[in-house]
């Protein structure tokens, strides 16, 4: 949900089902909060110019008659538990949890225990959200969504300079170190 995630911005939902800044919040953020907003959520090159002129224009409530965005699908996070900022805490302070993982098979639906995993971040990577997490040496990506219990231990880790760095180069989720390189060849049927 929007007003979750952002709730630092104070949203307020209008009766279009759009979103806005409350109306005593405005003037109190500046260009850079927004460039740094549009980076983290991904969408700092949606809108070329982004600038003051252009900002005022797209904020300023009037009917956009000439702009027309879709936005791409996500990943709805139900976060009943508020994992997500206790995660985010956990990274942070670097304390070492356990989780029940739900894993999806081809055959059935396994849960798993993990125990000692060391949290890195919260990676955002095309609608989804994932935690990227060392165990037993390696760094894995589990989704957040299905993360079925989460436990954050008194115990601390020292991040490892490796993983910290794949998660600097990485653009994906993919992390492994051993990349292999796939060339498909498809050619017209006769």
């Amino acid at each position: 949900d929007l007003t979750q995630r952002f709730d630092f911005l104070d949203l307020q939902k209008t009766k279009e089902g759009r979103y806005e800044l409350a109306t005593d919040q405005l003037g109190r953020i500046t260009l850079d909060n927004v460039e740094r907003f549009a980076s983290l959520a991904g969408i700092n090159g949606l809108y070329p110019g982004l600038n003051k002129a252009f900002l005022s224009e797209l904020l300023s409530g009037t009917p956009q008659t000439t702009l027309l965005v879709q936005p791409q699908s996500f990943e709805n996070v139900d976060d009943p538990h508020n994992w997500f900022a206790t995660l985010k805490a956990a990274a942070l302070d670097r304390r070492v949890i356990h989780i029940s993982y739900q894993k999806d098979s081809s055959q059935d639906t396994e849960v798993k225990r993990y125990q000692g995993l060391e949290p890195y971040k919260l990676v955002h990577n095309q609608g989804v959200w994932y935690l990227a997490a060392g165990h037993d040496g390696n760094l894995k990506a589990f989704t957040f969504s299905k993360i079925l219990s989460l436990d954050v231990t008194h115990a601390s880790f020292v991040p490892e300079t490796r993983h910290e760095h794949m998660l600097e180069q990485e653009d994906s989720i993919w992390l492994n170190a051993n990349k292999k390189e796939v060339v498909l060849k498809v050619a017209k049927a006769e």
